[in-house]
């Protein structure tokens, strides 16, 4: 279990690495901003795994 909390927490640090760079905004405005950002990240890493296992179980042509 520790190790998959130590994976989500790797994932979510681009949002709030990004959130940092803009300490003027308000709460609503932080929030979106780091749940876009973690959803881009979860939703590329999804479509790249989705890619490598389309690309690893098609027949050869």
């Amino acid at each position: 279990m520790k190790l998959w909390v130590i994976i989500v927490n790797i994932l979510l640090w681009p949002g709030r690495k990004l959130v940092r760079r803009f300490p003027d905004l308000g709460t609503a405005e932080r929030n979106l901003i780091h749940n876009v950002t973690n959803y881009v990240v979860w939703l590329s890493l999804i479509c790249g795994l989705l890619i490598y296992v389309l690309i690893k179980t098609m027949p050869a042509a």
